[in-house]
Order: structure tokens, then sequence, then C-alpha cells
């Protein structure tokens, strides 16, 4: 990718957002119902920072309004957060500020942030390294951890033909340059850190969603999800799912990825 082209797709996504924050429309409302059987993933990803950041230094990549942050200062963390979009971090400065929560937010690209190296405890994010160019990011989170440090991520896949039909019929939620995850992606944290732990969700629990509105819904939902766990042991099967945790830990430092 020349700089060029670097240059325009970080400038749509930069328009893309603030346009969505200067308009408060985030476009999901209509299927909000599909992303309800990510609660699991979702619940398991909040509890993996929690038991990780107390009096840590966490940074928060694509902050947005700052929501999460408010939840990560609730767990004791000391925080920074970035986002590409002016809007975005304007509008988490004021609420932030608001709620009296101590919070570095700035105007930053996280595949060439200005930080010093070694300069965090845990680098997390919920849905935006697939907006990213994979191998920078990865290369710049190494950099700016600590030798302890650890990257505990929140990313959908793109092997399951179902969910990339679904992401068609959906294009105005999202940019053009979205690209789920693949497994060679998946693969590539090996280079940049010495452990990495990828944990799967949301299968054949799609098929709760007519149901989530009924007294049944819990009940079927926890069995699906029982049947998720045991098939995601299955290799390749587990490529299907919509979702994956990333846990990375301990960043290679001396070793220059190819």
């Amino acid at each position: 990718m020349n700089e060029k082209n670097k240059y325009n797709r970080l400038e749509f996504e930069k328009n893309f957002h603030n346009e969505r924050f200067a308009s408060g429309n985030r476009d999901r409302a209509g299927i909000s119902k599909y992303y309800s059987i990510n609660k699991v993933a979702k619940n398991t990803f909040y509890k993996l920072i929690e038991n990780n950041c107390k009096n840590k230094k966490l940074i928060e990549y694509g902050c947005a309004d700052g929501l999460n942050l408010e939840v990560y200062h609730d767990y004791g963390a000391i925080l920074t957060g970035v986002d590409i979009s002016e809007q975005g971090i304007k509008k988490a400065i004021e609420s932030l500020k608001l709620k009296n929560i101590n919070a570095d937010c700035r105007v930053m690209n996280v595949e060439e942030t200005n930080f010093d190296s070694n300069t965090f405890d845990i680098a997390t994010g919920m849905g935006i390294i697939h907006h990213l160019d994979i191998k920078k990011v990865f290369e710049e989170t190494s950099r700016i951890l600590s030798e302890n440090g650890q990257a505990i991520f929140f990313e959908p896949l793109g092997h399951n033909p179902l969910f990339n039909l679904f992401r068609k019929m959906t294009p105005n939620i999202r940019t053009i340059d979205e690209h789920p995850l693949l497994r060679k992606d998946l693969i590539l944290l090996n280079n940049y850190f010495e452990n990495v732990n990828i944990t799967y969700f949301s299968l054949l629990t799609l098929f709760a969603v007519p149901l989530r509105n009924t007294f049944v819904f819990n009940l079927f939902y926890k069995f699906l999800s029982f049947l998720d766990k045991l098939i995601f042991n299955v290799p390749y099967i587990k490529d299907w799912a919509w979702v994956v945790i990333i846990h990375a830990r301990n960043p290679i430092k001396t070793k220059s990825p190819s």
C-alpha cells in the first residue's frame, strides 16, 4: 500500500466516523437483535480486562465517545483513549469531564502513535483493528506495550459466508475498508507476542435470535453457547465463528518481524 492510498484510507475512516458522531447516528438500531448473541463474548471480554487492568496503564484503541473508558475507570485502570475521529474524541472528553473521570484522550492513528516504547500495560479495543493495517497495528502495539504487557481485542472473523452476506447487506453501518480478520491475521500475532490465545464465539447461537423476546431465549441461548464451545474445538469449524477475543501477552521486543 503506497502512501497516497494509506492517506486516503485513513481520511475516509476519519470522515465516516466524524459524520456519525456529529449526527448522533450510529446506524445499528435496526440490526441490534443480531448482536444480542454476542453477549457471552462481550462479558468474557470485559471480565478479562477487569481481571488484569487494576492500577495498570491502559490504552483503548477506537475509544469513540468514551463509554468503554467509563467501564475501565470503574475497574481501576489508568486511562488513555485514542481515536481517529476528532468528533469522537471531543464527545469523550466532554462526557468524561462531566463524570469526573480522568483520561488522556487524543486524536491519533494507532498504526503510528507518538507514544514512547513500553508506555502501556494493556492495549485494548472493541471492533477496531479490522479497520486497520493488521501488520502495522500489531507491530505498534507490541512496541508501546511493556515487557509483560497484554493486548486484549474483541474482533469479527471473516470466514463465514453467512456473516459475510450479512455484512454485504448492511453497507451503511460500516466503512468500505473494513476487513474482518482471517486465520492468517491471527497467526501473524505470533510474530509480535510470545503468548497468544484466541477464543471463538457465536455460531449456532445465531439461531436464538428469533426467540430473543421470549421466555425461552436465555435457556436456548445457553444451550447453543454450550454447543458452540464444543464445536469450536474442531479445527477450521472455529473459523466460522462470528467474533473472537484476542489475548496476546509478552510482546516480542528483540525480534524484527518479517
